[in-house]
């Protein structure tokens, strides 16, 4: 799917957050290889789009974990690649569009309630 052309049920605010992320088996359920480094580019209540030098193959599992600035609890959650695409001027960052499979309800909430919050902060600033 073309990043430019995505049609989003979710809300998301641009922010650059440290993920720990392992892409993973999921007949196995075991850790295939470490994506490092990785950041979030853009986080919301449904996904997150990333930045990464590895390239992840659409359909791909990625386990997650991730703090949310200013917030206390870890989130974890599960995510398939939806998108996969070279960063424009770039040799090795790759841009993935990632859908949340699995994350709880209160992970959830509290993305998208970061969200809310970011992105009026953002619009008082523009």
């Amino acid at each position: 799917m073309d990043p430019q052309n995505e049609k989003r049920k979710w809300a998301r605010v641009e922010k650059k957050i440290r993920i720990d992320a392992i892409v993973i088996d999921p007949e196995k359920h075991e850790g295939l290889f470490k994506l490092d480094p990785i950041w979030t580019r853009d986080v919301g209540g449904n996904g997150l789009g990333l930045v990464t030098r590895a390239h992840c193959m659409v359909g791909a599992v990625i386990d997650l974990h991730f703090q949310l600035p200013g917030q206390d609890q870890p989130i974890e959650a599960k995510g398939r690649v939806v998108w996969s695409k070279l960063e424009d001027d770039s040799e090795d960052q790759y841009r993935i569009g990632l859908a949340f499979d699995e994350i709880g309800e209160s992970d959830r909430k509290a993305i998208m309630q970061y969200v809310e919050t970011e992105a009026r902060k953002q619009s008082k600033i523009k």
